[in-house]
Formats: structure tokens, C-alpha cells, sequence
């Protein structure tokens, strides 16, 4: 039981903190490689090639089944979530409990966080999440950390006198 406490307290721990330092390093980068591609070019074609009619003008329509958000260049809520899994596990978080956080980020956080944070999720680089959703980011890490571990996380403590 109490190697039991101590992995989740330091797995908790650990959530904690990454989330605070990784989205730091993404604020401080180059940003022409994170330059998102321009998506206008798909509405002049279809006015251009078909004569301004509103068939495959739109990406949502471009591919038969694929959701808006995939349309948008999200990826889909299994891929970011076997992505955060991965990464978590290789932070040497046990199976289960990786499961587990990495379902409630994709609950809570999905529909918040950009495309590009949630590709760099998928691709287990949440050190690369955009800036702008670095700070709900933070908040849905800390969130998740809490439900994930059961409150094995101390709220209460003293504070320093």
C-alpha cells in the first residue's frame, strides 16, 4: 500500500509540474515553424472551377464522414488520447492511470485546445502545445491530476509563516 501512495504521489507529482514547464518551452520557440498553412486557397478553387457553385467549396464537405473538427486539422479524440497515453507512460506512469488521465484530458480539454495543441498531444510533444492554450492547458492538467489519482493530491496544506 504504500509503494501503492508513493507512485501516485509522485505520478501526481509530476503532472503537476510538466504541464507548467512544457508550455513554457513552446512560448520561446521559432515561430515560423509553427506557422499554420493557409486554407484559403481551397475556396478560390471552387469558385474558379465550378462556377462559383457551392458544391466542395467547403473542407467539411471535401471527404465523405470526416467530422468538422478533422476537417479543421484536428486530430480525432482516440488519436490524442493514445498519443497523451504514450507519452504519460514513457514518464513512467502505470497503464492504468495513464488511461485514465489521458481520457480526462481529451474530455475536459478537447474542445478548448487548438489544433496544433492537440496534434502536438497526439504526437506525445505536449512541450509543444500552443501558447495561446497554454494556460488551459495548465488548468485542465491540474483538473485531470485531481479526478485521476482520487484526491491522493494534498489540498490542504499548511501555509508557509
Amino acid at each position: 500500500m504504500s509503494r501503492k501512495r508513493s507512485l501516485s504521489l509522485s505520478a501526481a507529482a509530476l503532472l503537476l509540474a510538466a504541464p507548467l514547464g512544457l508550455t513554457g518551452c513552446g512560448m520561446l520557440g521559432d515561430d515560423s515553424k509553427n506557422s499554420e498553412p493557409a486554407t484559403s486557397s481551397q475556396a478560390d478553387n471552387g469558385d474558379k472551377s465550378d462556377g462559383g457553385s457551392s458544391e466542395s467549396r467547403s473542407p467539411e464537405s471535401s471527404a465523405p464522414g470526416e467530422s468538422n473538427d478533422q476537417a479543421a486539422g484536428k486530430p480525432s479524440k482516440d488519436e490524442v488520447k493514445n498519443g497523451l497515453k504514450q507519452y504519460y507512460q514513457g514518464q513512467h506512469i502505470p497503464g492504468p492511470a495513464a488511461d485514465k488521465l489521458a481520457g480526462c484530458m481529451v474530455d475536459e480539454g478537447y474542445d478548448r485546445f487548438s489544433a496544433k495543441t492537440l496534434n502536438a498531444i497526439k504526437n506525445g510533444k505536449p512541450g509543444e502545445v500552443d501558447p495561446a492554450d497554454s494556460q488551459t492547458f495548465t488548468q485542465v492538467s491540474g483538473t485531470c491530476a485531481s479526478k485521476s489519482f482520487n484526491g491522493s493530491i494534498p489540498t490542504d496544506l499548511p501555509l508557509p509563516s
